[in-house]
């Protein structure tokens, strides 16, 4: 019993999806501060039945990927047994993704009943939708060709503000992009930053991710690159109507980056990784970023 109930706990709470979780939440609020920081009615119904869809999709996509990830190796001797109790949890994964998405349509209906959804937010939500089945599901599954950490970036850091804001208003504000863009761009590079540690362990174990693709020494000057446009995007927003109270709370966590850029330097140049602080400094340029801004749109 005790075992049967640690299987299910892991199968809904790895850390991997902890992490997914936190961040749509926190993206999902930053679009919904956004609307009242230009002054939109907050619908509590609404949001949270927003908040609801976004993250039964995730946990079906999670679920799904999971589910067409190949058996690992076994290798004790009691391989039939091992073999019986991975289909039966295989099969407890699928049960789980096929509920998840069948449920997620329930908001999206409370919501259309309700006429709360514009064209644009039901576009949006569909593109949510089949973003996310490309994400994990054959004949696409986009995450064993590399391509995982870059739809997880458009889904969380972009599509998930834009619709927390849709379900206040009829059509996106320019606002949106200007803040949501450039932290797409530290989003991916926080994801490229604290997986580098993971490349041998992927190499070994066939797994396709973006660092794998494109290579450890890309994917470094990969992460450098996209702190550098990220910080040129949030510098040039002034050039487009990003008020100064959002830019500077963005420039705070600068030095966090540029930390990050050194170590990753260091390991360039033949230095022994500092993992645990690489991975610290990732996790926290990008939180820092996100916690300034939604602190200052919520508390304006």
């Amino acid at each position: 019993m005790k075992k049967a109930i640690k299987v299910t706990l892991d199968m809904f709470f790895s850390r991997r999806r902890a992490e997914n979780i936190l961040a749509v939440v926190l993206f999902y609020f930053l679009g919904v501060g956004i609307g009242k920081y230009l002054g939109q009615n907050l619908d509590w119904n609404n949001i949270f039945l927003g908040l609801s869809t976004l993250l039964l999709l995730l946990f079906a996509s999670l679920f799904f990927r999971d589910y067409f990830d190949p058996f690992p190796a076994v290798s004790d001797g009691n391989r039939n047994s091992n073999r019986n109790s991975g289909n039966a949890r295989q099969q407890k994964i699928l049960s789980a993704g096929l509920t998840t998405l069948a449920v997620s349509s329930l908001p999206v209906y409370f919501l259309l009943v309700n006429h709360q959804l514009s064209i644009t937010s039901i576009f949006f939500i569909a593109l949510a939708f089949i973003m996310i089945l490309a994400y994990s599901i054959p004949p696409v599954i986009l995450v064993k060709r590399g391509y995982g950490e870059l739809i997880l970036t458009l889904w969380i850091a972009i599509l998930t503000p834009a619709l927390g804001y849709l379900l206040l208003s009829t059509s996106i504000h320019p606002l949106v992009p200007l803040i949501t863009v450039p932290l797409a761009f530290v989003y991916l590079a926080m994801l490229i930053s604290t997986d580098l540690k993971e490349f041998l362990n992927e190499m070994i174990t066939s797994q396709k991710t973006l660092t794998q693709m494109v290579g450890w020494k890309f994917a470094m000057n990969l992460h450098n690159g996209l702190v550098a446009v990220a910080f040129l995007l949030i510098a040039g927003g002034s050039l487009l109507g990003l008020p100064w109270n959002l830019i500077w709370p963005m420039l705070l966590p600068l030095p966090v980056f540029i930390f990050t850029i050194y170590e990753i330097q260091r390991i360039k140049s033949g230095a022994k990784p500092r993992w645990a602080l690489l991975t610290l400094t990732g996790y926290a340029g990008t939180g820092c970023m996100l916690y300034v801004l939604l602190f200052t749109l919520w508390l304006r």
